[in-house]
Formats: C-alpha cells, structure tokens, sequence
C-alpha cells in the first residue's frame, strides 16, 4: 500500500486520539474488598446517585480546554501538510522532508493525556468507582440468594481437563450468559486440572451446599417461554462460546452501556473486567501469595510489565526486541512527560518486570537491555511449562503474575493468550480506562477467542471506496465485517499501520480498509441493571 497515504492516515488516526480521549488514573486497591464495604451500601441511593450521573457526566468544555485543543489541531494541520509535501516528493524521487513524525505524535498523545487528567478525570473517576462498586454489589446480590432451592440458576457444567486460563473463561463466559438470562450461575466440574475452588472464594456462598436438580439442557433451539417455567437450566461449556443466541456469552447491560462508554473506551473490557475480579477473589492465603509477589516484584514505580509467551500450537515466539521496542516507546514518552513537567530525567530508572514460560528470556533481555532495571519470578516459569501448567503450581504463578502485571503502569503483551486477557480485564479494576496502558503484539481484544482461526465483530464507521489495486474493500456505512487479526495469517491486520484486515459479510468480499473508519461491534442484553 502506498506509503504517503499510510502516513496520512496515521495523521488522521492521532486526531481521532484527540476527539475521543480515554481517561488514565492510579486506583490500586484491590477489588474484591469492595465487598466488605459493598453489604452495607444503601443500593438505591447509589442507584439514584448513578441516574445523576448519567444525566449530568457530559458537560461542555471549558475555555482553556478549548485553547488547548486548537493548539493541537495546529499541530497536527502543520503535520498534515509535511506529509502531503512527502507524497509529493516521492512521486517525484525528491529527497524527503523530514517532518519528525515520532517526537511530534509522542508530544500530542503526552498533551491529550495531560489534558484529559486535568479537565475529566476527578469527575470520570467518581463515575467510574460508584458503578464498580454498584456492579460488585449487584454481582454479589445475584449470587447470594437468600433460598438457593427456589432462585432461577444457570448451571454450567465443564467436563473436561483445563489450565487456569481456559478455566478462567469459561467462568466467564459462564457469568455473561447467566446475566444475560437474570440467573444466579453455578459451576460444576468433573475433571478440571486446577484446584479452582480451593484458590478463591465461591461464587455463590449461600448455594455452596445446595443440591439442586436440574433437568433442562439450554441449547440453540431454547425458547425464551420455556425458560420462565425453569428454575435450573444446565448449559453444556463448548470450547467456542455461544455468540447469536438470545442468551449472549459477552455482552453489557444496554442501560448501563453509556455509563461505561462515558469513560471508557472499551466498555466489554471494562464489563469482564468486573466480572474477573469478582470471580478471581482469592482465599487468604493466595491474597498473601499475590501482596507478598507485588512486594518483591513492583518494588518502585513507575515500571512496566512484560509477557512474553512461546505460542501453544507452533512452540514459536516473537523477537524479545518486538516486545521491547514498545516498552522503549513507553519510557520515552514517559521522560518526555517529566521534561514537560520540569523535572529531571536523570535520575530516571526503567524498571521491567517479566513474566514468560521462557527460561532464556530474562538472561537474553538483561544482555540486549543492560539499561533497565528487571524483576522476575522463576518459579512461575518454571511451573508455566506444558506439563506444569496445570498443576496448583502453575495455576498459583499464572494468577501471581496477572495480579503483577496489572498492577504496572503499562503492559505489553499478546492479547492470543489467557494471561495477557485476565491481565487485561483485571487493569480494568483498577483504572478507570485501561485501554491505554497496554499493547498487544498478536490481535486485538477479543474475549471469544478460543482457536486458531478466529474473528472480531466490526461495524462501518464510514464509506470506503478502494483505490485501484490496492486490495482494499468497498464498504458502506452500517456494512458489519469481521476483522482478522490472527498473526499466524500470512495476510493478518496491521491496525499500527493504519489497516485492517477484514471480510465484508454485506458482500462477501475480503480486503483491507483504513482502521478509523470502521468501529467494533459491542453487543448489549435487555436485563435491568440500574
């Protein structure tokens, strides 16, 4: 594709940064004690306290804000006009001008967050911690019914062996389904590979004893009639999670939906992340494992957390120097950000935790990168190895690390693996918008993820008519796609440079279309919430 025009689109791309800005703050403690506070929270007033804030969360900007937007909006036109002199040139084999593209996009994006900290922060951030605290609360209500006997359950029934990860979500798919049906979930087990429950507390304690019988198998030809005259209904874990029936494996609560939307720019994320740390909340003496490995492993601030995966099917893994190139880019954006600021950098120390199933990694990494400063649990990829993965040894590093790493201040990872999705979700429990505070080297967020070959649901932002030869797609506004973003592809999407790789299901064409003008497609389920 021609390199002028993904220039350009990258140019567009920054400036649909500046319009929908995400929201960055520091909120570190740990969310499954929300619910000691949580059983003495009065609901409807917090209930009340959210209709308030939904009603009132958008207010128009202030002057200074608006100062500063055209200043960026200069910039970024100054910018514009450099890269089309760039087209220009190179159709004319004229020597480049050079437009410092690099430290000119690190400064605008180091602006946007200093702006959104300074003018929507402290008001996104009380909207953000009174629904996490709402949602624990209503999780914990609906889990907890006062007679388990006479309560509408949804028992989830996995009967095969598991690691953690795959464990981890099917509790989630799990969860979404029996919200998306009003019910109480229940898991049941036959040959899981972890000790799931000996690791962190019951999802439902007043249901823990109760022997329920349950006769009624939910399935695809399910009627939304016959479920209303079922108390119990078994649903069976398939390795790929329903997506179109009425009951839906991921979606948010459509009245809660703009809530989450206000301030965060991936509300499903946000939503299991929830969830996540609902079901994650560990007994005592996993919560002294996982404080007693932050202790050690987060020692100072500001760090950076790093997973680096052998990926299971092909035993292959990325150069360390794709991972680290962006923990590079994160730290000079960083000390740019103190040099703004009028504090020194020299004093600055890069500090790097790594989690990994490698054991060469560290010592490669400490080699190639003698200026970071890298903490590390060995036991944990020790016990992450194929044959160990699945014993409490394993599963005890996989949490340890996840509750490490989420605790970083920026995170680079692949989003094909279970780690790099619960660490993820669990970041979402303690920012208000983590989306910016983590890349991934292999796809994009995509909780259905559960083979090989797989697919984002997208929607058309905008009509896009391809250029001649250059394998794009037409696409009309409205038109829904599905978005490949598989590495093992030989064509996969490339959304860094500005593209994605996608299957037009409207007209059954696969092309590439410019990554700003499509959006994902965030499904949502009728059940009250509020």
């Amino acid at each position: 594709m021609n390199h002028g025009r993904c220039l350009i689109y990258l140019c567009v791309g920054v400036l649909g940064e500046i319009i929908v800005m995400t929201i960055l703050t520091d909120c570190f403690t740990n969310n499954w004690n929300h619910l000691s506070v949580l059983k003495s929270t009065d609901k409807r007033s917090v209930s009340q306290e959210l209709s308030f804030l939904k009603r009132d969360v958008l207010k128009k900007p202030s002057l200074s804000l608006k100062q500063r937007f055209t200043k960026q909006k200069e910039e970024l036109k100054q910018m514009y006009t450099c890269l089309l002199d760039q087209q220009a040139n190179i159709a004319k084999h004229k020597t480049l001008r050079d437009c410092n593209l690099k430290g000119r996009v690190n400064f605008l994006l180091n602006e946007l967050e200093t702006i959104s900290q300074d003018v929507l922060s402290p008001e996104m951030d009380g909207l953000a911690e009174k629904l996490r605290m709402y949602t624990a609360k209503k999780f914990y209500d609906k889990q907890n019914p006062k007679d388990c006997r006479h309560a509408n359950v949804l028992q989830c029934a996995i009967d095969w062996m598991c690691g953690y990860g795959c464990f981890l979500r099917h509790y989630i798919t799990c969860f979404n389904i029996g919200i998306s049906l009003n019910r109480t979930v229940l898991i049941t087990t036959r040959r899981s590979g972890v000790a799931f429950n000996s690791m962190h507390k019951p999802i439902s304690e007043s249901c823990e004893n109760v022997s329920l019988s349950c006769n009624h198998v939910l399935s695809a030809d399910t009627e939304k009639a016959t479920l209303e005259n079922e108390r119990c209904v078994i649903f069976r874990m398939k390795m790929r999670p329903p997506a179109d029936q009425f009951y839906l494996s991921y979606s948010v609560p459509r009245d809660i939906f703009p809530l989450i939307f206000a301030f965060n720019s991936e509300p499903l994320a946000w939503w299991n992340g929830q969830i996540t740390s609902f079901i994650m909340r560990p007994q005592k003496w996993l919560e002294n494992v996982i404080k007693h490995k932050e202790e050690t492993a987060l020692i100072k601030r500001p760090i950076v957390g790093v997973h680096i995966r052998a990926d299971k099917e092909k035993n292959k893994i990325y150069p360390v120097s794709h991972y680290m190139a962006f923990v590079e880019q994160w730290w000079i954006r960083y000390e740019q950000q103190q040099q703004l600021a009028g504090k020194h950098i020299s004093s600055i120390v890069r500090r790097l935790y790594i989690a990994t199933d490698k054991s060469w990694v560290v010592p490669q990494v400490r080699k190639d990168y003698p200026n970071y400063h890298i903490t590390h649990d060995e036991k944990s990829t020790n016990h992450s190895s194929p044959t160990k993965r699945k014993e409490m040894e394993g599963a005890v590093g996989f949490v340890t690390d996840v509750h490490a790493l989420s605790k970083c201040d920026f995170v680079v990872c692949g989003f094909t693996s279970h780690v790099c999705q619960a660490v993820f979700h669990l970041m979402q429990s303690h920012y208000t918008d983590a989306s910016d505070r983590m890349v991934s080297v292999s796809g994009n967020y995509n909780p259905e993820l559960t083979s090989p070959i797989t697919s984002n649901r997208y929607v058309a932002a905008m009509d896009h008519v391809a250029s001649p030869k250059s394998g794009e797609l037409n696409m009309t506004r409205g038109d829904a796609l599905l978005v490949f973003d598989i590495p093992q592809f030989a064509r996969y999407s490339l959304p860094g440079k500005g593209y994605y790789w996608v299957n037009n299901t409207v007209s059954g064409e696969i092309g590439s279309v410019p990554s700003y003008k499509i959006k994902p497609f965030l499904r949502t389920n009728s059940v009250p919430f509020l």
